[in-house]
């Protein structure tokens, strides 16, 4: 998710702005941390992380990396190439 939002925001992708990003998104979301808890926690944390982008920016971020960069604006029912060569509808993807 930190690889996309940087490449959206037309950032470097370091290990610097990652840190920076992941950060900005503890503290803007209200999570203490992350480190060592359940996955429960983890999972609402990259849900909130994918709506505040979506909502306050309208930036679509990828949640699954074999989601094509532009998955966003192409028709649930189009095919895609996915890494392991495999074709499959966007709409399967999601």
């Amino acid at each position: 998710m930190l690889v996309d939002l940087l490449f959206k925001l037309n950032r470097e992708i370091t290990a610097e702005n990652k840190e920076a990003l992941h950060e900005f998104h503890k503290r803007e979301l209200g999570y203490e941390t992350i480190a060592g808890q359940s996955q429960e926690l983890v999972k609402r944390f990259l849900f909130d992380v994918g709506v505040y982008w979506a909502v306050e920016h309208g930036i679509f971020v990828r949640t699954r990396k074999d989601q094509p960069y532009d998955i966003q604006s192409l028709p649930f029912s189009a095919w895609v190439k996915c890494e392991d060569g495999e074709y499959r509808q966007v709409w399967d993807l999601l």
